[in-house]
């Protein structure tokens, strides 16, 4: 969630939509053609923003816009339990992730950011044919 402190404090990043468009940048440039990268909405995020249209203005302008979701209001654990793994500025989604066996990527100084405990996905954010996603 953009106000949340720990991504303004503990993260490169000023906003929210600069991690969103290097994640689907490194989605466009290395996931195989049949993956999804699902983006899944805080459940406590205000409105403010129109995620849904920031996030697909981003993938139209990387050339996979139809490849890209965002979702609201759904349960976590099922998204995770289809995916190959999850990206993250520093969400206790990650954590959850991890409880359930899945490589996470924390883009920020996320606490579980540590060698051996989180599994950073290199080079490939896409990993296999199933999906990742960024909580926002």
């Amino acid at each position: 969630m953009e106000t949340d402190y720990s991504v303004r404090a503990y993260s490169p990043y000023p906003d929210m939509d600069a991690p969103i468009a290097e994640t689907i940048a490194s989605f466009a440039a290395h996931a195989p053609p049949q993956a999804w990268l699902v983006m899944k909405i805080h459940p406590l995020d205000p409105g403010l923003k129109r995620w849904e249209a920031r996030v697909r203005r981003i993938a139209r302008a990387h050339g996979v816009k139809p490849r890209v979701r965002t979702v609201d209001a759904v349960p976590l654990d099922p998204l995770i339990e289809r995916s190959a793994g999850l990206v993250t500025v520093n969400s206790t989604a990650g954590l959850r992730a991890m409880q359930l066996g899945k490589p996470v990527l924390p883009l920020g100084a996320a606490l579980f950011r540590a060698e051996g405990l989180a599994v950073a996905i290199r080079g490939d954010l896409a990993g296999r044919e199933r999906c990742l996603f960024v909580t926002p």
